[in-house]
């Protein structure tokens, strides 16, 4: 888990609710149907994009186990980008992403423009980090860690009326692995049938999330994408998809 020196006081840190359903065999068209017919009136507010994320970890899957185990206190290290899978990565961003029992956080770093062929270089990594006054808080962790995996997906973007929820929808999920790590019988793998739906809002308005929940007809879930990767390449999933 990220040292204390190296997490930003929670003071500094504006906490949200995620609420993450699973969505199975139901096609893109279909998820956006039923988001758009919802009562809260969600809109689409973004134009479609592919997310594409390289987790980070220790050697022995440190932060994976953590969150296998449910600590309550528990983070993700990632570099997101958007776009193409391979080639010119531009405007990469690294991101911590925290977690404190239901609350969620992220902070952000952003790093030069890379190439990236399915492998990375952790020495050009470090050296950014080291040049970036806003990497301080990043650097005892890279000092160590090393690429976990590869995800990517294609993620809609969706508003209520009022502001107060977003909704995501995420599909065509893929997992490989990055370099030469070797955990696993499996290189990569495609989710075909899984689809994961996320409600994001402020801790005040947690009451009323209850009323836009249930409407919804998909499946509460803990989902991690980061755990279901590592999962899927080791043969097994953290739940059964049914």
């Amino acid at each position: 888990m990220l040292t204390k020196k190296s997490r930003h006081s929670e003071s500094e840190m504006q906490f949200r609710y995620e609420r993450k359903f699973h969505a199975v065999d139901m096609s893109t068209a279909e998820l956006i149907a039923i988001v758009k017919s919802h009562p809260a009136h969600f809109i689409e507010v973004y134009p479609p994009r592919w997310v594409n994320n390289v987790y980070f970890d220790s050697a022995s899957l440190r932060e994976y186990v953590f969150h296998i185990y449910g600590e309550a206190r528990r983070s993700k290290v990632r570099l997101r980008w958007y776009g193409d899978r391979f080639g010119k990565v531009n405007d990469p961003v690294l991101e911590i992403k925290a977690k404190r029992g239901m609350v969620g956080t992220k902070t952000h770093t952003g790093i030069s423009d890379f190439d990236f062929d399915g492998s990375f270089d952790m020495f050009w990594l470090r050296d950014q980090l080291q040049s970036n006054e806003n990497g301080e808080g990043l650097r005892g962790f890279m000092s160590s860690a090393m690429p976990a995996l590869f995800n990517r997906y294609a993620r809609r973007y969706f508003e209520s009326a009022d502001r107060q929820f977003r909704i995501t929808i995420d599909t065509d999920m893929s997992f490989h692995i990055v370099g030469k790590r070797r955990y696993s019988y499996m290189d990569d793998f495609l989710e075909k049938r899984l689809s994961v739906c996320e409600l994001k809002y402020a801790r005040e308005a947690d009451v009323e999330a209850d009323r836009i929940s249930r409407i919804l007809p998909f499946r509460v879930s803990k989902h991690s994408k980061y755990v279901y990767g590592i999962q899927r390449l080791h043969g097994h999933v953290e739940e059964t998809i049914a």
